[in-house]
């Protein structure tokens, strides 16, 4: 899984400013689940809604970096996928 750093990389590329409470937010299960911690907050409801508890005044910012989030997991995650099947 990218980490918070790779996330962060990401958010000051494509919008210039870093939202480390959502990414801090969204890999919390990680904790507990591993890789596996994708099965939670990593939709686009529970995108909206981490936006909103973590960047009140902010929450279009924090939406978009929740969505880049995803994705850069998701593209992760097809990585590692191909590099298994060589």
């Amino acid at each position: 899984m990218p980490d918070r750093k790779t996330h962060l990389s990401i958010d000051r590329m494509l919008l210039g400013k870093q939202y480390n409470r959502v990414h801090a937010l969204k890999d919390a299960p990680s904790q507990w689940l591993g890789p596996s911690h994708r099965k939670l907050l990593h939709d686009p409801v529970s995108d909206l809604l981490v936006a909103m508890a973590t960047y009140p005044n902010d929450p279009l910012g924090a939406y978009a970096s929740a969505l880049f989030h995803d994705a850069a997991d998701m593209a992760d995650t097809a990585r590692k996928r191909r590099m298994r099947r060589k």
